[in-house]
This record gives C-alpha cells, sequence and structure tokens, in this order.
C-alpha cells in the first residue's frame, strides 16, 4: 500500500493501481487471474528493482493462497 509515484499511465504503476484498488476493495485482495499473470511477468521478466520487488510479494501472497502460474 506504500504511494505509487510517476507517470499514472505508465505499466508498472497502472498494474500497482489495479491491484491496490483490488486490496481496498476486498479485504483479502481479490485479484483478476490476468492481473496476476501481469504482476508474474512484471516480477520475472524484467530484472530487479523497486517495482519488480513490489510484484515480487503480491506474487509471493498468491502463490501461498494456492495461486498456480498458468
Amino acid at each position: 500500500m506504500r504511494p505509487i509515484e510517476g507517470h499514472p499511465e505508465s505499466g508498472y504503476q497502472q498494474l500497482l493501481r489495479i491491484l491496490q484498488h483490488s486490496t481496498t476493495k476486498h479485504r483479502e485482495g481479490l485479484f483478476e487471474d490476468s492481473d496476476l499473470q501481469a504482476a508474474y511477468g512484471c516480477a520475472y521478466d524484467y530484472g530487479s528493482g523497486g517495482y519488480q520487488g513490489r510484484f515480487r510479494v503480491v506474487c509471493a501472497a498468491a502463490f501461498r493462497a494456492g495461486w498456480v502460474q498458468p
């Protein structure tokens, strides 16, 4: 739930906003499978960095909850 800075239309920032909205709307964080797949791609396909770390946290939580990356 850290603040998202940067251009609102950018890919990383836009996806983080979608995930944050799902988390605040549903206390458990009910995510669409397509959003989790996009988060997985952002987390593991583009090296390391601040946004990648945030997406890795989301993916780790999804894996613990039983999500299986297709």
